[in-house]
């Protein structure tokens, strides 16, 4: 185990750029859900309790002395109310384990280096975990919508998953449409002698 970026040109670098964009959209995506869910709570909690008091200094006290928790804790908060069912709950785990799997695994090549093969693995891999989250997102943004705007989202709430996988994965398909893997021509120790023979101060890749 070394340096991620190394001297070491990577094989595929078109389809690891395509890659590395997918997982970078997945983890924006990631990052709202968990903000979503927080506010979300948050939202609950001062609403409830200016229900329960109509105490508007007592409710604005409140209001700042709530911090933004935790994905899994938000979830575990939103639990506690009735308007949100066992069904409701269990989507939104599967979001969370998703939301855990593209900020943990999910651009966990081991190397720039890979070959096409394994790269298209990963995409794969992350894929359906892509639609677990976008599933996950769209619940938690309809709350929001609805809460808000005072409205049903209907349009919204039916395209969403498809417009997440059509955003995140549309440029990786169109390029593997055409793909070819790119052949090996010379083994790692030709490869290795060659870069001794040429030294430079950061690989082309980098430029």
């Amino acid at each position: 185990m070394s340096w991620s970026l190394t001297l070491v040109v990577p094989e595929e670098p078109e389809l690891l750029d395509l890659f590395f964009t997918a997982v970078g959209k997945s983890l924006y995506l990631s990052n709202g859900f968990e903000y979503k869910c927080s506010y979300l709570l948050r939202f609950i909690k001062i609403s409830e309790h200016y229900f329960q008091t109509n105490d508007a200094d007592a409710t604005h006290e409140l209001a700042q002395a709530l911090d933004d928790t935790m994905l899994g804790k938000s979830i575990a908060g939103l639990k506690d109310f009735p308007e949100f069912s066992a069904a409701d709950i269990a989507l939104l785990h599967r979001g969370r384990e998703a939301r855990n799997f593209i900020a943990h695994e999910g651009a966990a090549l081991g190397g720039i280096a890979v070959r096409g093969k394994h790269i298209i693995e990963n995409i794969m891999k992350i894929r359906p975990v892509v639609t677990d989250l976008a599933h996950a997102d769209n619940l938690v943004s309809r709350w929001l919508y609805e809460i808000e705007e005072q409205q049903q989202a209907t349009e919204m709430v039916q395209n969403y998953p498809v417009w997440v996988d059509r955003w995140v994965f549309r440029p990786v398909d169109e390029f593997l449409r055409d793909y070819r893997p790119i052949e090996r021509k010379e083994t790692g120790s030709e490869r290795i002698l060659r870069m001794m023979n040429e030294p430079r101060k950061y690989p082309d890749y980098v430029r």
